[in-house]
């Protein structure tokens, strides 16, 4: 396992303490970006950090992430942060799901348990 010089000391010291409280974050469309922000970083880092960083990813979920956005006829569109967090995931899901089980487990667990709760409040629009 290659990990990245300064990974550690990136993710411990300035990442995770910033985006810890990401959740509170009035603004959906930060709360989405940073989902997205920590997707990708999940992708490129070691597996230890899994746990953190899918805790957040899970508390911004329990807030929620839908955004408001215009097209280019000026017409309000609802975009779902929510659905562009669990393609990210399920993508990261594929890319996990043969080098660690055990990341792949969490984010398995992290989808499923988010779409039941979309369902269960009728709020998953496909």
């Amino acid at each position: 396992l290659h990990l990245f010089t300064y990974e550690t000391e990136l993710l411990e010291g300035v990442v995770l303490p910033l985006l810890f409280h990401v959740a509170q974050d009035k603004d959906p469309d930060v709360r989405c970006r940073a989902v997205q922000l920590l997707v990708s970083i999940l992708n490129d880092s070691a597996p230890q950090w899994a746990p953190s960083i899918l805790a957040i990813i899970n508390t911004v979920f329990q807030k929620g992430l839908d955004v408001a956005a215009t097209t280019k006829t000026g017409e309000e569109l609802k975009l779902s942060g929510s659905k562009a967090a669990v393609f990210g995931l399920t993508s990261l899901l594929r890319s996990k799901l043969f080098s660690s089980s055990d990341v792949s487990a969490q984010i398995y667990q992290l989808i499923v348990t988010y779409l039941l709760q979309q369902y269960e409040e009728n709020c998953f629009v496909p």
